[in-house]
């Protein structure tokens, strides 16, 4: 008896059930051309709900969906960064939503890629999509005005493996600060708002905390306690900076937040749209097109979520090539 062959859809999608991933199930692909080897059906790997990627890989699939001739995209919530790429190198995801510093390290095989005996030299850059600053918020009352007068203070770095940790881990690495820089380190989660209850209470004075602006949590922050954002631009920033191209300098504009007078000058990551050299040259150019041409649509649903000016794109790529096809699309239009 003939055996009936699984559609290619279906497989990629029993892949990521048996590794613990959230998908649904898809239709058979049929067709030549764009929907030839990879069909009409691509998954985009997000973070899990609740989480701006999330939030930003829906956007980004409506736009896809609509825009897109032949081409239909649904986002898939994976546990961490490190599933959604080791996915995305097997081709069990064909396009992912992921900050640059975790990309980096993927591609150098640095941090949590460390000790995984697999390449990841087939990732390439489609566009980036959002920015991310480490964002430094202090008490008025802490005497703190510049970013070396955090050291002998109150400080919250968030809990182990947070998105908060992660930033406090960065800004102390730039600075060369250790725990016995201050005079109590915590590691209150955001959960139920327990660093932010702690902070208007005065049991810390500083908290570090990384994500797209606005934030809500951050906008109530600074509406019930008396605190103000510290600039974090000092020359060891601008050296760490400047020796890793995963960080980028950012600034959030003054009146991004109610009180908030003046720019803020900082630095971060970024959230980068990723594929692998795989993909289909038109699908990528589509997609990038597809983007650039409902920016303001993006914008629209979150104002951090646009993506980066054609011009200022590829200067710091972190050796990570753009898909030809997104390369075709910069190359027209700066």
């Amino acid at each position: 008896m003939m055996r009936t062959r699984k559609p290619a859809k279906t497989v990629r999608l029993q892949r990521l059930f048996f590794i613990g991933l959230f998908a649904v199930a898809f239709s058979t692909v049929h067709g030549t051309g764009i929907q030839g080897a990879w069909g009409k059906d691509l998954l985009l790997g997000t973070d899990g709900p609740g989480t701006f990627s999330y939030f930003a890989g829906r956007k980004v699939s409506r736009v896809i969906n609509r825009e897109v001739k032949g081409v239909t995209c649904t986002g898939v919530p994976t546990p961490d960064p490190v599933h959604m790429l080791t996915n995305l190198r097997t081709g069990s995801l064909d396009v992912v939503l992921v900050d640059s510093r975790t990309l980096f390290d993927a591609f150098r095989q640095k941090g949590r890629f460390r000790y995984m005996d697999i390449p990841f030299d087939n990732l390439r850059i489609l566009c980036p999509l959002y920015e991310m600053p480490l964002t430094l918020v202090v008490r008025k009352d802490a005497g703190i005005r510049v970013l070396d007068d955090l050291r002998k203070k109150r400080v919250n770095i968030g809990a182990p493996g947070s998105s908060n940790r992660g930033a406090a881990d960065i800004l102390f690495a730039a600075k060369g600060w250790t725990r016995n820089d201050f005079s109590l380190v915590g590691e209150l989660p955001d959960s139920q708002g327990q660093d932010a209850m702690a902070f208007c209470h005065g049991t810390v004075q500083a908290m570090v905390s990384i994500g797209v602006h606005p934030n809500a949590a951050l906008k109530q922050l600074l509406q019930l306690c008396a605190s103000r954002f510290i600039p974090m631009n000092d020359a060891d920033i601008q050296r760490r900076v400047a020796l890793h191209p995963a960080y980028s300098r950012m600034v959030i504009e003054a009146g991004t937040y109610l009180g908030q007078g003046e720019a803020v000058e900082t630095f971060g990551i970024q959230g980068m749209l990723v594929t692998t050299e795989e993909l289909n040259e038109k699908v990528a150019l589509g997609i990038v097109t597809a983007l650039y041409n409902n920016s303001e649509r993006l914008r629209s649903a979150h104002p951090a979520l646009s993506p980066a000016l054609p011009e200022t794109v590829g200067a710091r790529t972190m050796e990570i090539p753009f898909h030809p096809g997104a390369a075709r699309y910069y190359q027209t239009h700066r």
